[in-house]
């Protein structure tokens, strides 16, 4: 049985471990079925240059923020396949990559803004859009126009930009920039789907198409298992491809990606161009097309590795693939490796050591946006039925035997027991020490032994006319803590001293400061500092709180082993949860039964939080094993 990690998209599949076939650098000629000699890398949105004697791509930058979580921008690569040497034109780059005259034209983000930009043959970078407008979505007319959707001048709209007519023409409002042809752009706004004529502004409605893929005015989808196309402005539909399969579409520049996920090994693909398919070479070996550029004759294609380890589609995580050139015919064999490309030499120790720890448990390097890197293990029958003292002992085991062999210290070891239960060993920066979190989904607890002192009855808030800091602190270890500095508010004028803290001792602490008209406003923030760095410390009142939220997801589970994956608040909270993988054969009736129950269970999370009791809830289920999502808001169950 092969789960999830409750924190994971991803998942794991045991795949043979060989890497693609390269040509050297000084081949002559990229034979079908070879692979650039590239270093591993995220690549997105291969395109072919105009000039004919090279590729582009976009290709991720990885770096990590303080608590070591993964954060990324794409620079745009070219690849000359004349010098076989590549070279970053730009950085910050975002899709979709265009090009007129040669020259390529592309977004960028600039501050918390995107603008529309030119790069020219010198490869010099001129923003094409004033500094006010937020361009969100772009799609080229023809060779010299393109469709800009943005915000900044009054509200979304479209605007017109031509390569001859340097300047971005407002168009008309807009929330959705749908599709173009050579004489119309087709929008949104609001419920109004209308082809706005580029020279005169005059509208005419279509109809437009959910969840549809748009290529020009072509509008295509995939049902029962066939790939259809919608023409938005005639209305007229017919199926392009009749090949039954579990079909996912991939907008590219001029044409249309159709694609499987691997399965047994083994995907297929077939490009579509003018709404016509043609198929292109399975794939085995457990990699898959994510992209494709037609260079001359020779049909080139990003080839993605299953490097999260995933049974679903590796193209919906966070993975690496190679530059190759695919032959006119198949199968073709491309072997995928299972970890990033940086920790490959250390991989077979890594799954030795994880096979000897966790038999028959499911294994990945997970990577994710935001999130740090883990090894992430999911066992398939091991249960640890909230014993939480079991759980920090067996992620201590399997950091330390397994995942230290990576010799990275910002990987975290995860593991998530059959019953949804996980526990967490990591090393923090803030920490400078390792320390283990255990609790399901994002709900976790603190190790007690990690921390330095633990604060209880914590008052940190206005009360009548005046700032009060109050509450107990204790010192979890028989050392004495010397130099305590509790700070109350966001300004350290508004601190405690605390001269010494012996081992074990507990003391209390309180202080007032007047909170006049007239004074600076204080704003609450928590923190114990010795000699300015920062004490390791558990907030009682938070440990309770979540101890309560866990005692909703431990009934939950034994009702519908259902487990919590996360629970935010931005006026009103968001909770998503892991359905086991049946809840896709259940009746309509079974999955609202279980979602309304699910609603009514956790309506007691207002009151843990100590909120409105009428605070809104907003519930999300995804199912395990299959790409399925449903929400409900207390009333209605809704499939995405």
């Amino acid at each position: 049985m092969i789960t999830l990690p409750a924190m994971r998209r991803a998942a794991w599949l045991l795949l043979l471990l060989v890497a693609c076939s390269s040509k050297t650098k000084t081949a002559s000629v990229d034979q079908p079925g070879s692979c650039l000699a590239l270093p591993p890398a995220l690549r997105f949105h291969l395109e072919p240059d105009p000039r004919g004697d090279g590729l582009y791509w976009m290709e991720a930058v990885e770096y990590f923020d303080y608590l070591s979580g993964l954060r990324s921008f794409e620079n745009l690569i070219r690849y000359d396949l004349r010098t076989r040497t590549q070279s970053i034109i730009t950085d910050h780059v975002i899709k979709p990559l265009l090009f007129s005259d040669g020259d390529v034209y592309v977004r960028r983000s600039y501050g918390d803004k995107k603008e529309f930009v030119h790069v020219d043959k010198g490869k010099r970078v001129h923003a094409l859009t004033p500094d006010y407008l937020d361009v969100e979505d772009v799609l080229q007319v023809d060779e010299k126009t393109f469709a800009l959707l943005a915000d900044g001048d009054g509200v979304r709209a479209v605007y017109i930009y031509a390569t001859d007519r340097p300047r971005p023409r407002y168009l008309a409002d807009a929330d959705v920039l749908v599709g173009v042809d050579a004489k119309h752009v087709l929008i949104e706004k609001g419920e109004e789907a209308v082809a706005v004529d580029i020279a005169t502004g005059e509208k005419m409605p279509f109809k437009n198409v959910p969840g549809a893929t748009t290529e020009g005015v072509l509008a295509y989808t995939v049902e029962n298992e066939q790939v259809h196309a919608t023409h938005l402005i005639k209305g007229d539909d017919h199926v392009v491809i009749e090949k039954k399969g579990l079909w996912k579409l991939v907008f590219q520049r001029d044409s249309l990606l159709v694609r499987t996920a691997p399965k047994d090994d083994r995907s297929e693909a077939y490009l579509v161009e003018d709404g016509k398919a043609t198929p292109l070479p399975s794939i085995s070996g457990g990699t898959s097309v994510y992209g494709t550029a037609r260079l001359g004759t020779r049909m080139w294609a990003l080839i993605g590795h299953n490097s999260a380890n995933s049974i679903l589609d590796p193209a919906d995580t966070v993975t690496e693939s190679e530059v190759c050139a695919l032959p006119s015919g198949g199968p073709v064999i491309w072997q995928s490796r299972i970890v990033p490309g940086r920790y490959l030499a250390k991989s077979d120790k890594l799954m030795g050591a994880l096979m000897r720890e966790a038999p028959g448990a499911g294994v990945q390097v997970a990577e994710d946006y935001n999130y740090p890197v883990a090894v992430s293990v999911t066992m398939a029958t091991e249960y640890a039925r909230r014993d939480f003292t079991k759980m920090r002992e067996r992620v201590g085991q399997i950091h330390e035997a397994a995942t230290k062999l990576l010799e990275d210290p910002d990987v975290r070891t995860e593991v998530t027991w059959a019953d949804g239960w996980i526990a967490i060993r990591a090393w923090r920066r803030d920490r400078l020490r390792e320390s283990t979190s255990v609790g399901m989904g994002d709900a976790l607890l603190s190790t007690p032994d990690d921390v330095d002192v633990i604060v209880k009855d914590l008052v940190n808030a206005h009360v009548d006319g005046n700032f009060e800091c109050s509450g107990t602190i204790t010192n979890t270890h028989a050392q004495k803590l010397e130099h305590l500095l509790l700070r109350c508010g966001t300004e350290r004028a508004y601190s405690i001293l605390i001269p010494a803290l012996e081992g074990n001792e507990t003391l209390k602490f309180s202080k007032l400061w007047p909170q006049g008209e007239e004074d600076t406003w204080i704003s609450p923030l928590f923190e114990v500092t010795q000699n300015g760095d920062l004490v390791q410390m558990i907030d009682e009142k938070h440990e309770r709180q979540t101890e309560r939220l866990l005692d909703l997801c431990e009934r939950q589970y034994q009702a519908s082993k259902i487990t919590l994956l996360t629970h935010t608040f931005d006026k009103g909270y968001t909770l998503t949860f892991w359905a086991p993988a049946e809840f896709v054969d259940y009746s309509d009736a079974e999955r609202f039964g279980v979602a309304k129950d699910l609603y009514r269970r956790f309506q007691a999370i207002n009151t843990i939080y100590d909120l409105d009791p009428g605070s809104p809830i907003s519930i999300t289920i995804s199912v395990h094993m299959h790409s399925e999502t449903y929400d409900y808001d207390g009333v209605k169950l809704t499939k995405r």
